[in-house]
């Protein structure tokens, strides 16, 4: 700074100039007082000096093109004071909002002090500034709009005056509503769940806030206005319930109509509703008479439109291809009544169908009933109790009285095999059905009716033993003879004869036994019958016949099958007599 840019008054108040404009200092310090001046002006020098009136400081001063001036301060010595002014976090109609300021000095802050406020030139009540230098502004405005405030401070003996402008925008909050959440989606229960939300979580909702609810159907583009819905104010949440009772496509429309501090909002979430599938459930008694029948059916998923109705079909013995069919009515509360008179015993089933509304699918259920029959009687017999190995059976069922049906069939079952049918037919006008059987093995026979309309199904078994074939030969003989018309084995008296005795079917290891008759007197008599002999594999039984006396006698022998409490498939039976003699 140049020679005479620096001014000292008597109270110490110095003054100075440089290029960038007029400072002023108090013992020592820089007391925010800096008067600037033009762009190329600056303090002459020696340009500075203190009027006698202790306040008033004088500049002399020169502009860029040379031409000097004297500019007469008379606050030099006054602080610099500074409003600063800070916008309210939100601002909306009806609702008072508050702005903050601060008034900012390097002397001693002058607490207390007032401060003039006006809103678009309108005066407001004054504020005041605190301790700390911060002052508050209250005000409510009716609508939406820019309102500029203007904050001044007047100054007073130490401190400058000051103002400070704000412009404040006073608006309704947005607001969002959110209806994401479907809690369930049924023709009877729509429940969706959604928040009601203001701008940044601001300001709050009054008791009372609602949302409009409607229904689209997006198939029909039918729109059905719903109740509306209250908010809680405390969690901003909401609950739509509805019941469209179809299914399909729809679209709910919410709708916030808004409020004085609220701007309108609105969502629209879309679902898909689809058909219950509903269970279909028959109490149906397990057996009934031939007469008039009733029994329930329930329908899940309910209520049911009006004038719905379920198809029944009844399928017995005499309805297999072409069932009964009829309907009946559902309630509803979903329940069904079906009511017939069974005129076929035996099972009759009964299928119940209900082919869907708009709400709920198809479903099918079925139930039997075993519809009481008379006793059937029947029997079977066989012309012989044992037949040899081989024989034919001559087997005869017969059956009692019947409504419609008179087919019989015939069954054998061998021990240890298969039952085997032997016929089916229809019985002759006594009532009889004859079959034919070979059998190898003691049989179990069965005639067995399958019912009619009226009468039950029947069945009657009856056994029938099977001997067993014995191939029976003579050995260590040497010629033969006959007596009689009968063959005789011819043995020297120095040779026991052999009897060789094969069984079918194979019993190896089973018993055979043997008996010897001599033929004196004019009849035959036994003079020994051994005990069991095991036969070999191959099933075969060997003896040698020991005689005494023997010498122009005449003998007879023969094998037995002895069958063992083990075998159940063959009786006892005698082989055939093998007739013999003793010669020198």
């Amino acid at each position: 700074m140049g020679p005479g840019s620096l001014a000292i008054d008597t109270d110490g108040t110095t003054a100075a100039a440089s290029t960038a404009g007029l400072y002023v200092y108090v013992d020592g310090r820089l007391a925010e007082n800096h008067v600037p001046f033009p762009a190329g002006t600056t303090v002459a020098p020696d340009g500075l000096t203190w009027g006698g009136d202790g306040t008033t400081l004088y500049a002399v001063t020169r502009d860029s093109s040379g031409a000097y001036g004297l500019d007469v301060l008379g606050s030099t010595k006054l602080t610099d004071t500074t409003l600063t002014l800070d916008p309210p976090q939100y601002a909306v109609p009806t609702q008072q909002f508050t702005f903050t300021g601060t008034l900012a000095t390097r002397g001693i802050l002058p607490a207390g002090a007032a401060l003039q406020v006006t809103r678009d030139g309108e005066p407001l009540p004054d504020t005041t500034v605190g301790t700390d230098g911060t002052f508050a502004v209250s005000d409510t405005r009716q609508d939406e709009g820019t309102y500029t405030y203007q904050v001044s401070y007047a100054g007073d003996t130490t401190h400058r005056p000051a103002t400070a402008d704000l412009k404040v925008y006073v608006a309704r909050l947005s607001t969002t509503i959110a209806g994401s959440e479907i809690d369930s989606a049924s023709p009877h229960s729509v429940v969706i769940k959604g928040t009601l939300t203001s701008e940044l979580n601001l300001g709050s909702f009054p008791q009372g806030t609602t949302v409009d609810v409607s229904r689209i159907d997006e198939d029909t583009q039918e729109t059905v206005r719903l109740p509306s819905v209250t908010v809680d104010p405390a969690t901003e949440e909401f609950t739509v319930t509805d019941a469209p009772e179809a299914a399909g496509w729809f679209t709910y429309h919410l709708s916030y109509a808004g409020d004085a501090t609220h701007e309108p909002s609105g969502d629209e979430p879309s679902l898909t509703v689809s058909a219950y599938a509903p269970a279909l459930t028959l109490k149906a008694p397990a057996t009934a008479g031939r007469a008039a029948l009733s029994f329930t059916g329930e329908l899940g998923d309910a209520p049911y439109p009006a004038g719905e109705t379920v198809t029944v079909t009844r399928t017995d013995a005499a309805h297999t291809t072409t069932p009964a069919t009829w309907t009946a009515p559902v309630a509803a509360d979903g329940t069904v009544t079906v009511k017939d008179t069974p005129t076929v015993g035996g099972a009759n089933t009964y299928t119940v169908s209900y082919p869907g509304d708009a709400a709920h699918q198809a479903a099918t259920a079925s139930a039997i009933v075993q519809v009481s029959r008379a006793k059937s009687t029947v029997t079977v017999t066989t012309d012989k109790a044992t037949y040899a190995y081989g024989a034919t059976a001559t087997v005869t069922a017969h059956l009692g009285t019947t409504y419609n049906g008179r087919t019989v069939s015939v069954y054998a079952t061998p021990a240890g095999g298969r039952k085997t049918l032997l016929k089916t037919g229809t019985v002759d006008s006594k009532g009889n059905l004859k079959a034919t059987y070979k059998p190898t093995r003691s049989t179990v026979y069965t005639a067995s009716f399958g019912g009619g309309y009226h009468y039950a199904p029947a069945t009657a078994t009856h056994s029938a033993a099977t001997q067993v074939k014995i191939a029976e030969r003579l050995g260590g003989y040497y010629t033969s003879t006959t007596y009689s018309g009968v063959t005789y084995r011819v043995y020297h008296h120095t040779v026991q004869p052999q009897v060789v005795g094969v069984v079918t079917p194979d019993k190896s290891g089973q018993c055979m036994k043997f008996q010897a008759q001599e033929y004196y007197s004019g009849a035959w008599h036994t003079i020994g019958t051994s005990s069991c002999f095991s036969m070999t594999p191959g099933s075969t039984g060997v003896t040698h016949l020991a005689l005494t006396h023997a010498v122009n006698q005449r003998f007879r022998v023969r094998t037995e099958y002895v069958h063992s409490s083990k075998d159940t498939s063959n009786a006892d039976t005698w082989g055939g007599w093998l007739y013999l003699t003793v010669r020198n």
